[in-house]
């Protein structure tokens, strides 16, 4: 929905180029994003040697169990004040309950706002930095392994980046 705007525009104005435009920004951000989010728990599985994940306790966790456990714990996105909680994942591996987190604290945050955001309407920009600060303030992982932590990080990078930009062109010494 983000992007909305952008393919509309393109596919209005942009003639045949346009529409290849519209068409690529829609490929990549449907297929490719999606899949380097889906492989990181397979990049892990698939590099780090059986016996290193067996002596580090380092294993893949499936998303339904992610979305199972965020449930009984109640980080819900539905929360109006789930950006005021603070959510610790002590063992990250490649991020798969720190994503699960992320989108669904994200999702929150587009919908009732970061809660130290200054009331009235703000430029979109300005909004992307408070969610990112509220992102830095909740959400925190550690890992004992460089690479699992590697991957926590890239798959949190896949989830921000849009934001980040979107700040760091208005603020260029906007630091996450």
């Amino acid at each position: 929905i983000d992007h909305a705007g952008i393919m509309v525009t393109a596919l209005g104005l942009g003639g045949a180029l346009g529409t290849l435009g519209l068409m690529l920004h829609m490929t990549y951000h449907t297929i490719a994003k999606s899949l380097l989010f889906l492989c990181a728990g397979n990049v892990y599985q698939h590099y780090l040697p059986w016996e290193e994940r067996q002596r580090l306790g380092g294993f893949y966790t499936p998303e339904e169990l992610v979305e199972l456990v965020l449930d009984e714990i109640g980080y819900d996105s539905e929360d109006p004040k789930l950006a005021q909680k603070t959510f610790v994942d002590p063992a990250s591996g490649s991020g798969a309950f720190l994503v699960g987190a992320l989108s669904r604290l994200l999702n929150n945050l587009r919908k009732f706002g970061p809660p130290e955001m200054p009331s009235g309407r703000q430029p979109p920009w300005v909004r992307s930095e408070y969610e990112l600060r509220a992102v830095q303030k909740c959400l925190h992982a550690v890992d004992i392994h460089p690479f699992a932590a590697f991957l926590s990080t890239l798959n949190v990078l896949f989830l921000i980046l849009p934001r980040y930009r979107e700040v760091r062109l208005k603020n260029p010494h906007f630091v996450f």
